[in-house]
């Protein structure tokens, strides 16, 4: 007897390729400054924070040195930090286009970032949404290795106690004047 499919019976099974799009068992091996892959969420906390760590760091050097060897008026200074943050925008831009890759979207939607109250929803999305659990149409997840696992922590706490001494100090200064 032949196969029922090829006498074109329409109640045959389809014949077709159902294997999935991606292997399951592959990861992300992108490099973190490649727009291409996904970020988790504590990746893109620890990337986030060392991005800012070390602009900062080296904002304030690079600012020491040039006011200091060069006498640039110190209105100059501003301007030399908001150069300074457009460059790290393009860092910035490829940790949140990683992200919500991970979150099965688009990556220009990174430039919603840019709309006043809207980036802040953006942001509290990017930190708060949890991932596509496996491969999604931007590809495998990416393992999060254990050093950015304590970086993302450490800094969610450096900034919690940021914020606990932002509430606090202020009513403890006031106490003081009473």
């Amino acid at each position: 007897m032949s196969d029922p499919a090829a006498r074109g019976n329409p109640y045959a099974p389809p014949r077709a390729d159902v294997a999935p799009a991606h292997d399951v068992s592959a990861r992300d091996e992108t490099g973190p400054f490649s727009p291409a892959g996904r970020f988790g969420r504590l990746s893109y906390v620890a990337w986030s924070w060392c991005l800012m760590m070390v602009a900062g760091l080296a904002l304030g050097a690079v600012g020491a040195v040039v006011t200091s060897l060069f006498a640039v008026n110190a209105a100059a200074v501003p301007v030399l930090a908001g150069l300074w943050n457009l460059a790290l925008l393009v860092p910035a831009a490829i940790f949140m286009i990683r992200r919500l890759h991970d979150l099965n979207q688009s990556g220009w939607l990174w430039l919603l970032v840019l709309v006043p109250l809207i980036n802040v929803i953006l942001i509290l999305v990017l930190l708060f949404a949890p991932g596509t659990a496996g491969a999604n149409k931007h590809g495998p997840p990416r393992e999060t290795p254990t050093w950015e696992k304590v970086v993302a922590v450490a800094g969610i706490a450096l900034w919690a106690l940021g914020l606990l001494a932002a509430l606090v100090l202020p009513v403890l200064v006031g106490l003081e004047r009473t």
